[in-house]
């Protein structure tokens, strides 16, 4: 075997537990954005990063490489107890999970990562978090003489009937997984991915809710919302 055939091999075996490797991220990072102490959580992120790292560096893919050691060098220093995980360190691995399957998809076409997702984070790897976009930064901090409180509530509150229809539609999704053990890998991945896309949505509800004072009745369903999704 020559050295060409080698590095495609090593390529591909990457490739094929790289996706494997974020199905992990994925789960963990749920448990552990609900449960920010759960330390089996946060053990197995550590390994599936550094997993990826050794991984990447095999396959001679140095984006991926140094990004997944940026993350794990993070999460080595949260177990350690030098860092605690804030909303824009969570924010950072939520990006970056997705960055890394994109990637995935750019590395086996044969195409570069440069201007990628990934390459577009390097300066939020740098400085450890992701902040807020300018749009996501105006929802969470709106300016009290333009914001008409009462308005933003109810159009709140009409994007959490639509998340409540979405959690219905979630946990039935969930619900037929237990029914149908053929193409139960895919299911589970469609879970974790519905899953992550509503947290991330209550994240935002929550912080515009507690900017606007919303009432107390609103605050209840979204906590409800988050029970229904632990279940």
């Amino acid at each position: 075997m020559n050295r060409e055939d080698l590095a495609q091999r090593l390529r591909a075996a990457f490739l094929e537990d790289l996706e494997e490797q974020l199905r992990t991220v994925e789960v963990e990072l749920l448990k552990l954005e609900q449960s920010p102490g759960d330390e089996p959580a946060l053990k197995a992120l550590f390994r599936a990063f550094h997993t990826l790292k050794g991984g990447a560096q095999a396959a001679g893919v140095t984006e991926i490489e140094s990004a997944t050691h940026v993350l794990e060098s993070l999460l080595s220093e949260v177990r350690e107890g030098s860092k605690t995980l804030g909303a824009g360190q969570f924010r950072l691995l939520f990006a970056v999970s997705d960055a890394l399957r994109d990637a995935g998809t750019l590395v086996r076409d044969g195409a570069t990562l440069e201007g990628s997702a990934l390459d577009r984070l390097s300066g939020a790897l740098a400085q450890g978090e992701l902040a807020l976009s300018e749009p996501e930064a105006a929802a969470a901090a709106p300016e009290a003489e333009t914001v008409d409180s009462d308005a933003s509530v109810r159009v709140q509150a009409d994007k959490l009937d639509a998340l409540a229809s979405s959690v219905g539609q979630l946990l039935m999704i969930r619900a037929g997984n237990a029914a149908r053990a053929q193409g139960l890998e895919a299911l589970h991945e469609e879970w974790a991915t519905w899953a992550r896309q509503i947290n991330r949505s209550m994240r935002e509800f929550g912080a515009t809710y507690e900017h606007l004072g919303g009432p107390p009745a609103l605050v209840h369903r979204l906590e409800a919302l988050e029970d229904r999704l632990k279940e």
